[in-house]
């Protein structure tokens, strides 16, 4: 029998039968199969598609209002980061709720579905965001693991965290656990993104901090430009800022 097939068989017959644990106190179907899921999980060679449909991310992520994280969220999502990371650990800055440096809101009101909207006016060439919260990862498993310890309890920031997933500097799968992850892809109408002059001032230059491309008003949503965020290289290939790829290969 395929082992995911067994997964769903065993979680099947927990709610036909019921289950008990070694002490004799009863689970749930859900911690069940989370419980079976996860160890099998931590056996495998899985990749993203493996863990979106498990999490039923089509479903969870298909909703007509898609989550806005509470500040509790994001933070749960750190400490949990750092505990499976250990001495590997890329979280800082523990004074300081995200990365932002400017007032901001996210709203459901962006054509995306959700956005980042200023909550103040914005120079050209100031500093918006910076990547204090980004985790990454130094190779898949401790990856997979912090999805699926989400999973445990968040299923929807699980599956968000794995739509937020993105290939750092070639080999690292990272994360922005901060409400920068909301921001949505604004190609040629892009008003956040490398500024090259105002870089020099900062550490990490256009890797780690995002700037106001031109004026923004108060209340205009902030419209990141991934391409060239990730691109500046000309000799980067697409796939290489792709996790699914990233965990193919590996």
């Amino acid at each position: 029998m395929h082992l995911f097939s067994f997964i769903l068989a065993i979680n099947f017959l927990s709610s036909v039968s019921g289950y008990e644990t070694n002490n004799g106190t009863s689970t749930t179907d859900d911690e069940l199969y989370m419980d079976e899921y996860k160890q099998a999980m931590m056996s495998l060679h899985s990749n993203q598609e493996d863990l979106w449909y498990h999490l039923d991310c089509d479903e969870i992520l298909n909703e007509e209002e898609l989550p806005i994280h509470s500040v509790e969220t994001w933070q749960h999502a750190r400490q949990v980061y750092k505990k499976i990371a250990g001495d590997a650990s890329t979280s800082n800055d523990d004074q300081v709720q995200d990365g932002f440096e400017v007032a901001h809101e996210v709203k459901r009101e962006s054509s995306e579905g959700r956005g980042i909207f200023a909550a103040q006016d914005i120079k050209k060439g100031q500093l918006i965001w910076s990547t204090k919260k980004t985790v990454r990862f130094e190779n898949d498993y401790s990856y997979r693991k912090f999805i699926l310890e989400l999973g445990l309890d968040n299923r929807e920031f699980a599956c968000d965290a794995l739509d937020f997933t993105y290939v750092h500097d070639g080999n690292l799968l990272s994360i922005d656990l901060d409400e920068g992850s909301m921001c949505n892809n604004g190609e040629e109408d892009a008003n956040v993104g490398c500024d090259e002059v105002e870089a020099m001032k900062y550490r990490g230059g256009c890797t780690d901090n995002y700037f106001a491309l031109r004026d923004i008003h108060a209340h205009e949503e902030l419209l990141c430009g991934y391409y060239e965020m990730y691109f500046e290289d000309e000799t980067t290939d697409e796939a290489e800022v792709n996790p699914q790829y990233y965990m193919a290969t590996k």
